[in-house]
């Protein structure tokens, strides 16, 4: 089979196995670096959890609701802190952090008691369990809670050293970091 005339010209792709081989070294370098630093920003939450914690109670009320809900354990977001560097054909596409899930309710502020509405933090009646979200009245009490940005500063900070490093290996890719953040 003949290849069309038009199509002979068209250049070769300038990547090679290498190239692809550096990058997936170097967003794997830059995450290990990251999650330091995510540990780092994590381990100023002294309260709360101590050790391992299984939710939902045996005997809470949570149990006694829904009986066959499944169980889940919690522990300090610094010590469960993970990352994920996802591949494509064996080249690196992304990173994702994982995190636990009481790390993203400190992020926003909220949890018992705290919602946010508006782009502000409230406070709402917390009294029923499994009560929809958005059914719960605000009510007038102090807000001791505030959001804590111990995650997204910390990724902002070292995204523009990922994209230098980036630019290194190969000048022509991009880092997309929209996707790093907690909204």
């Amino acid at each position: 089979m003949r290849v069309p005339d038009n199509l002979s010209n068209l250049p070769t792709s300038p990547v090679t196995i290498q190239d692809y081989l550096q990058l997936n070294i170097v967003l794997r370098n830059w995450a290990v670096m990251v999650k330091s630093v995510l540990r780092n920003s994590a381990s100023r939450f002294q309260k709360g959890k101590a050790g391992t914690r299984t939710r939902p109670a045996a005997d809470g009320p949570l149990r006694k609701k829904f009986p066959n809900i499944k169980t889940w354990k919690e522990h300090k977001i610094k010590d469960r802190l993970d990352y994920k560097v996802y591949n494509k054909h064996g080249i690196a596409e992304g990173v994702g952090f994982r995190i636990q899930r009481h790390g993203v309710f400190v992020h926003k502020g909220v949890g018992r008691g705290y919602q946010v509405r508006g782009g502000m933090v409230v406070r709402v009646d917390g009294k029923g369990v499994g009560r929809k979200k958005m059914d719960r009245a605000i009510i007038s009490a102090p807000i001791r809670r505030q959001p804590v940005d111990w995650f997204n500063q910390a990724v902002d900070m070292h995204t523009g050293e990922l994209a230098d490093r980036v630019a290194e290996v190969h000048e022509n890719l991009v880092v997309n970091s929209l996707r790093m953040r907690i909204n």
